[in-house]
């Protein structure tokens, strides 16, 4: 019945999660990261210690807490995607966001100039 294969699907979710830590996927560290203000500020903490990232290793690097679909939105605003080329389906902040980064992580001398936030 109706009730058998909801235990049953429950025990799949619990064995393919035992199976996915064979493969260094993350467990979700904490609670998931929420509103727009929220994945916009962890992005940000992303981009300032790497320039390109894919939604799968944004999730990755988030332990699993940054909502897909949340993240897609706000990169539409802050990021560009990259259709072709060496960095071919990934994203890279977009220059007017990447000099407030690079001064605030302190990691680049030299970056551009300044400009207004949002």
């Amino acid at each position: 019945g109706f009730g058998g294969s909801v235990a049953q699907f429950g025990k799949h979710m619990l064995d393919a999660r035992e199976r996915a830590k064979g493969f260094g996927l993350p467990e979700m560290t904490g609670p998931p990261i929420t509103g727009v203000d929220g994945v916009r500020s962890a992005l940000f903490e992303f981009f300032s210690k790497k320039t390109f990232w894919a939604v799968k290793d944004l999730r990755l690097a988030s332990g699993g807490r940054l909502p897909e679909r949340e993240t897609r939105e706000v990169l539409r605003d802050i990021a560009e995607y990259h259709r072709m080329g060496e960095h071919k389906n990934m994203w890279e902040l977009k220059s007017e966001f990447k000099s407030a980064v690079s001064s605030a992580a302190a990691s680049n001398s030299g970056g551009g100039g300044q400009s207004g936030g949002s």
